[in-house]
């Protein structure tokens, strides 16, 4: 909920912000499971219900927002942080985004790490277009 700037900021406010969009129907994650577990998350709706990623693209161009991708501790390191981005953008592809994009961080950033990381983002085919600020980079796949 941090890129979508609803929801205030308290954990409670966030988690009911989630769940109403959950309730309406609202794109928001894949959930990753192993032996039918969840052990690892990643959002995916359209970019603009991510308000800090910026409005709609302008024309028709429809584009999803991949902005947040967390997984168990004992998975850190493991290819399962550029699978589940890659699926969240085939889902996005299946439900009508052109681009997806995300804002990864360097793997030497001292902080939100839960944004992902370039390496992964490299993996799942998502290439930087520019650079987001000091920390992030704004990365982009053309989807159809």
């Amino acid at each position: 909920m941090v890129w979508r700037g609803c929801g205030g900021r308290d954990n409670t406010s966030k988690r009911d912000a989630l769940a109403h969009m959950v309730t309406a129907g609202a794109p928001v994650s894949l959930v990753a499971d192993e032996e039918g577990e969840p052990v690892a998350w990643c959002s995916i709706a359209p970019r603009e219900s991510c308000c800090k990623f910026g409005g709609p693209e302008p024309g028709s161009v429809a584009v999803w927002a991949v902005d947040c991708v967390l997984a168990m501790r004992g998975l850190w390191g493991r290819d399962i942080t550029a699978r589940l981005p890659s699926a969240a953008m085939d889902l996005a592809g299946e439900r009508g985004a052109d681009i997806a994009e995300c804002r990864p961080l360097d793997s030497d950033s001292p902080s939100h790490r839960f944004v992902g990381v370039r390496s992964a983002s490299a993996g799942a085919g998502i290439g930087e277009v520019e650079r987001g600020g000091s920390r992030h980079h704004i990365a982009r796949s053309q989807l159809s």
